[in-house]
């Protein structure tokens, strides 16, 4: 590989997953919501891949692409940079912002990283400074068009006793979470609502009576889960507090993935861009989806059944779901949302979807499963919910597609974006 004249050897390259791995430890010790994680590392990974491309525009000859944010796209190509510190550097800039208690650990990182180039005299000093000054000009320009992109935006949603709709639920009867995020400027999508789902089905259909007894059945609390395998599978999917997400988790069998394959640079730089685009513009869409049809938990539909009007429901009043549901509206899914995003995402990105890989889970420390598919992946991501209690499976198969739907637009838009294929 040979960069353009004048650019030094890019000594930081391999590090964009470190920095991906650096920010996901801090999503498990701060308990963020998926949404925000999702767009937190939109944020970071598009600064990453757009300094790279303003550092490294070709190889060879040949194109790597043009800056995705239209306000970089005019600057032109400095010499004498290090491509994979301009990148760190707008990384751990943005970082600081997003998330201020990491600062100290990106700080360390850097220092890490700029210790080892130099003593192997890789990059002078000069070279390093002018990297820095570039990573975090595009840092700023990054967060200065998102300033305003909702994500801050306080909304008041009050709970509905309407039967049928959401209403906080048991055990700890928590809040809504981020009803408002449908607000949020997607980065790809025209608008939150472009693909959105049908309605789910009326309360008083067999198709909403069939959902609920599946719930019902497989869902329910129960213990101990050790050999139960759908109990399992439900624990190992969970990603609630103090996990990666499920956000995160497609952005670990990414960083596995680009290990696995010495993938480094632009290339990696753009894989996670590109995800976490879809990820993020997923949320917005399923988060409009949610808090549009307003549809109860199966918790509050299995216990309040002989209200629902549907001959064939009945209620059982102290029935137990086996995870406890998540704070906002069922439909749709957004584990199966996340899902059906990142599988569409992973397979444009490998020109396949048949591929073998492994992935480990924060709920389930030391097991490992393994799968054939990103969309065999995907699916048994989206049945988990139904295993654990708190999601019908209409809410999963419309949220697969949903996700999908939103990934493959996502795929489109961001090709066009940087005139450049996103393959690894």
């Amino acid at each position: 590989m040979s960069l353009q004249a004048g650019a030094a050897p890019a000594k930081f390259e391999a590090h964009i997953v470190d920095w991906n791995r650096l920010f996901i430890n801090e999503v498990r010790e701060q308990s963020l919501a998926p949404a925000l994680v999702a767009r937190n590392l939109s944020l970071l990974h598009l600064a990453a891949y757009d300094a790279q491309i303003l550092a490294t525009r070709s190889e060879d000859g040949v194109s790597l692409g043009t800056p995705f944010l239209a306000e970089l796209q005019s600057i032109e190509t400095i010499d004498d940079l290090d491509p994979g510190l301009v990148s760190s550097a707008a990384f751990s800039t943005i970082l600081g912002v997003v998330s201020p208690g990491c600062k100290g650990r990106a700080d360390a990182l850097m220092r890490s990283l700029l210790e080892d180039s130099q003593d192997d005299s890789a990059i002078g000093v000069t070279t390093a400074k002018r990297s820095q000054e570039l990573g975090a000009r595009v840092a700023q320009a990054y967060l200065e068009a998102r300033a305003s992109d909702g994500a801050s935006r306080t909304v008041t949603y009050v709970p509905s006793d309407v039967v049928g709709h959401w209403r906080r639920t048991p055990p700890r009867f928590r809040p809504p979470e981020l009803p408002g995020w449908d607000l949020v400027a997607p980065f790809c999508l025209e608008s939150a609502d472009q693909f959105r789902p049908p309605p789910p089905p009326s309360l008083d259909s067999k198709a909403y009576a069939l959902a609920l007894k599946e719930v019902k059945k497989l869902g329910r609390q129960r213990a101990p889960i050790n050999g139960d395998s759908t109990a399992e599978t439900a624990e190992f999917w969970s990603c609630f507090s103090r996990t990666s997400t499920p956000v995160g988790h497609w952005n670990l069998i990414l960083g596995r993935l680009l290990r696995e394959r010495n993938h480094s640079g632009v290339k990696a730089a753009r894989a996670f861009a590109v995800l976490n685009i879809a990820l993020s513009d997923a949320a917005v869409a399923c988060w409009d989806c949610k808090y549009h049809y307003r549809l109860w938990r199966p918790i509050d539909a299995i216990r309040l059944a002989n209200d629902d009007g549907n001959d064939d429901t009945k209620a059982e009043p102290l029935w137990e779901s086996l995870l406890e549901a998540p704070p906002h509206p069922e439909y749709v899914s957004g584990h199966s949302t996340f899902a059906g995003a990142g599988a569409e995402v992973l397979s444009r990105l490998c020109k396949a979807d048949d591929l073998t890989f492994e992935t480990s889970s924060d709920s389930l420390p030391g097991v490992t499963r393994s799968y054939r598919s990103f969309s065999s992946c995907a699916l048994e991501m989206g049945r988990s919910r139904i295993f654990g209690g708190i999601h019908y499976a209409f809410s999963d198969s419309e949220g697969q597609r949903l996700g999908k739907r939103v990934g493959a637009y996502v795929w489109k838009t961001f090709v066009k974006r940087i005139r450049s294929t996103p393959t690894l």
